[in-house]
């Protein structure tokens, strides 16, 4: 492979996170300082986890923070389908092709019996491993049934980017399942066929699928693939350090923190500096900026703590003109008034309730002198009234009510 192709695969599950965004972003950033391309692709074969509207949001998500992509399901590209719900005739191709190796069959047993085959296991002190229960004579696929993967344990050594290179154990080889008795792939099987089928260089990816490489890279022997570069993000951990970031610790929708007034160029830069440093004491970054100097060589083993002190300094900290001014006002008013010669911040009120404390601090730190209104109503014609007799500004509850004052005055 000789051009760079990165992709950002992310399943329609829920919202997107920091860490998924940080995955994006440095496969963003090692696509665009190769002038290479950087894809969208939705794994979204399990359907029984699928949150409806998580694909748009996903899109909105990547927009907000300028992660524009150059393939992508809504953007045409020489490797379509980019969902995976579309491909399932390549996946029986692959599937098929291993069949005729013999190297998959049919699972002839029954969750119940699978059970009670790691409950016997588990008494006898020893892991569980498919592979022990394995009929001799392999059963034919109708797919009626899983398909899964025949396995020979084997040691496995590879390079990664971030952790080195690593040498895997033969023993947590195992005969994983391909195909589902649904007829969706398994993200084991289809993940491994979409990135030699889009071309795609380099896997960048949490660090969580490193238990699962042993089983990958049998896999891409089997297939006959030629393996990407691999990179494994360590995780992102709480402002203590001493647990994964979750929820609670402020692993909220990335566009949460837009609707709190962070700038998108803000969230980039502290997002790339989760656990990446340029060599030097530089900690706020453009994104032409991330583009030139990032490196996956240069990205730490061990987790990255969320700070998100750090964050609001660092909101602090970048220049902003008026656009950005404008841009993290509307943050706070809810609405965007647009096509108005001199911008009036027309504020809405469960918005500026939310915010007012920051809003006090975004006055103070741009030199603006916040005046009371006259009087709050959220009649529209008194509110004209109002503005007439001297108010700075008013509240409203309708955006047509807001856009009418607007071009009023």
């Amino acid at each position: 492979m000789t051009e760079v192709r990165t992709r950002f695969a992310p399943s329609p599950t829920g919202f997107l996170h920091v860490g998924g965004i940080r995955t994006a972003l440095f496969a963003y950033l090692v696509a665009k300082q190769s002038d290479g391309t950087f894809v969208l692709r939705l794994e979204d074969t399990d359907k029984s986890r699928e949150v409806a509207g998580s694909r748009e949001h996903l899109l909105a998500s990547l927009k907000a923070l300028h992660l524009d992509y150059d393939e992508g399901p809504d953007i045409s590209g020489d490797y379509g389908p980019y969902v995976q719900s579309e491909r399932l005739g390549i996946y029986a191709q692959y599937a098929q092709k291993l069949i005729d190796a013999g190297l998959a069959y049919a699972d002839p047993y029954t969750s119940e019996e699978i059970q009670s085959f790691r409950e016997k296991a588990q008494a006898e002190k020893r892991a569980f491993r498919y592979r022990d229960y394995r009929p001799e004579v392999l059963p034919a696929w109708d797919g009626t049934k899983p398909l899964r993967f025949k396995s020979t344990p084997k040691s496995y050594t590879y390079r990664d980017e971030v952790m080195g290179d690593i040498t895997t154990s033969p023993e947590v080889i195992d005969d994983l399942i391909l195909i589902k008795s649904d007829g969706y792939p398994t993200y084991n099987f289809a993940h491994i066929v979409d990135d030699a089928e889009m071309q795609i260089s380099h896997v960048i990816r949490g660090q969580e699928f490193i238990s699962s490489m042993p089983n990958f890279l049998a896999l891409y022997e089997a297939l006959g693939l030629e393996r990407p570069i691999f990179a494994h993000m360590p995780h992102i951990m709480n402002e203590q350090g001493n647990k994964k970031l979750g929820k609670r610790d402020g692993a909220k929708d990335v566009l949460d923190y837009i609707r709190d007034g962070y700038l998108p160029e803000t969230l980039d830069s502290f997002i790339a500096t989760l656990g990446w440093n340029d060599g030097t004491e530089q900690e706020v970054f453009t994104m032409d900026e991330l583009v030139e100097k990032f490196d996956l060589s240069r990205v730490q083993k061990s987790g990255a703590r969320f700070d998100e002190k750090r964050l609001l300094w660092m909101n602090a900290m970048l220049e902003t003109g008026t656009t950005m001014r404008w841009q993290r006002a509307q943050a706070w008013i809810g609405h965007s008034v647009v096509n108005i010669d001199t911008p009036s911040l027309v504020i809405d009120l469960d918005a500026m309730e939310r915010n007012m404390a920051r809003m006090a601090g975004f006055a103070s730190e741009h030199g603006v002198r916040l005046r009371p209104h006259a009087k709050m109503h959220k009649s529209a014609e008194l509110a004209r009234l109002q503005m007439d007799h001297g108010a700075v500004g008013v509240c409203v509850q309708k955006t047509d009510e807001a856009l009418a004052l607007a071009h009023a005055g």
